[in-house]
């Protein structure tokens, strides 16, 4: 992160059925996104 704090990121695989993301606890996650296989391969940023 730009200010310094450290950040996680989890992937998890899963078969989308419904709904929209978000976060269960604000204080404990920032974001949550679905995304694609392939748009997760083509993230410059993300790790292998």
């Amino acid at each position: 992160m730009d200010n310094g704090e450290a950040e996680m990121d989890i992937v998890f695989i899963c078969k989308y059925q419904s709904g929209d993301p978000k976060p269960i606890s604000d204080d404990e996650v920032s974001e949550v996104y679905w995304l694609s296989s392939n748009k997760i391969l083509e993230n410059k940023i993300a790790p292998i």
